[in-house]
């Protein structure tokens, strides 16, 4: 068991498969932590910790892990920290998890300017499963955006390999090792990256559409259309002439290239419409570049795109039997509306994602 103080957290907690209260992601809501949550964080902070290592620790050396690292000066010397940010996760007025992130000189090992660390990122273990270290997560990559940081890092036991794949998905990276000492136990954590400046995975950059990508844009739409559905009207309207039917109208494409060559797209498309400005539309991405967390790139810098454009609400249409396309868009923070009318037969759910 590897963990320290730097990179405890980033574990993230994923057993998805042990959800013992249910809470769907619409109802958890994240606030940032004050020195007058003190109490409430080294709270959250010892039964979190306590949680998820006591099984693997013996009891002097958690004993001495907790009464250092949440004692009351401590606690409140990271909240008086002007260069780290908490945030509570809250269901029905209880706070179930939080995320600390550290950037300039109060990260614990690199001290780089232009990066962000994620700390910690804890969900009490009843409500793990429930998308809450998601919400978390996507906390993180907003603040680092804020703050222009190049790129974020972490730190995760090398036993745990769910997490592990999780950040994978997510664009990182491995990079270095680092050793530490938890009382008596000596442990090891994988340090890793995600880069942020241009790209979110090493190899992947996310480009604006040019006329040379209208072929694969086209293509890899209509390989996942044809592998579960069929062609409609409105596949062929877009897909036959994006320039027109999407770019000319105020909307835009993003595509992934994978050593230049386009694996992946995804397009806002601009809603004439009160309540949002823009959908989600047309992601998809090669099966032989799948699984490598470029649907999650695509997703992130198109969400991005869409604030930048000024945007506080988009919408997406899918279809249920599409199970990892939900997985994602539940974990991006995207929630269930009714009502709307669709020109896709395949549609099944619609859902927003407020932005603001």
């Amino acid at each position: 068991m590897g963990f320290f103080i730097g990179y405890i957290g980033a574990s993230l907690l994923l057993l998805y498969f042990s959800i013992f209260k249910t809470f769907s992601m619409s109802n958890i809501q994240l606030r940032p932590v004050s020195t007058n949550d003190a109490a409430v964080l080294q709270s959250i902070g010892r039964e979190t910790f306590s949680e998820t290592f006591a099984a693997v620790n013996t009891e002097e050396n958690l004993k001495q892990y907790l009464e250092t690292s949440f004692s009351d000066e401590k606690v409140t010397a990271e909240l008086n920290d002007e260069s780290s940010e908490f945030y509570f996760a809250v269901a029905e007025n209880r706070v179930i998890g939080y995320l600390k992130v550290n950037f300039g000189e109060s990260q614990t090992e690199l001290k780089d300017g232009s990066s962000l660390e994620i700390e910690r990122i804890y969900v009490l273990k009843e409500f793990h499963g429930n998308g809450t270290a998601q919400i978390l997560y996507n906390k993180a990559i907003e603040v680092a955006r804020r703050l222009n940081a190049e790129y974020i890092w972490l730190g995760v036991w090398e036993e745990n390999q769910r997490a592990i794949r999780f950040y994978k998905k997510n664009g990182f990276e491995a990079f270095d090792k680092h050793i530490f000492k938890l009382g008596d136990d000596t442990q090891t954590d994988i340090m890793m990256k995600l880069n942020l400046n241009g790209s979110e995975k090493a190899g992947i950059r996310i480009v604006a559409f040019e006329d040379k990508y209208a072929t694969a844009f086209k293509e890899l739409n209509e390989e996942w259309i044809a592998a579960y559905f069929t062609m409609e009207e409105s596949d062929y309207k877009a897909l036959g002439n994006p320039q027109a039917n999407i770019l000319e109208k105020g909307g835009k494409i993003l595509v992934a290239l994978d050593d230049e060559q386009p694996v992946g797209v995804c397009a806002l498309i601009k809603m004439n419409d009160p309540d949002y400005d823009f959908e989600l539309a047309k992601m998809a991405v090669a099966p032989s570049a799948q699984g490598k967390g470029i649907a999650v790139m695509l997703c992130n810098a198109t969400i991005k795109l869409a604030k930048d454009l000024g945007a506080t609400k988009i919408y997406l249409e899918s279809s249920r039997k599409l199970t990892p396309a939900m997985r994602l868009y539940e974990k991006l923070g995207f929630k269930d509306v009714t009502g709307r009318p669709t020109p896709y037969a395949r549609c099944d759910i619609q859902m927003e994602l407020d932005i603001r």
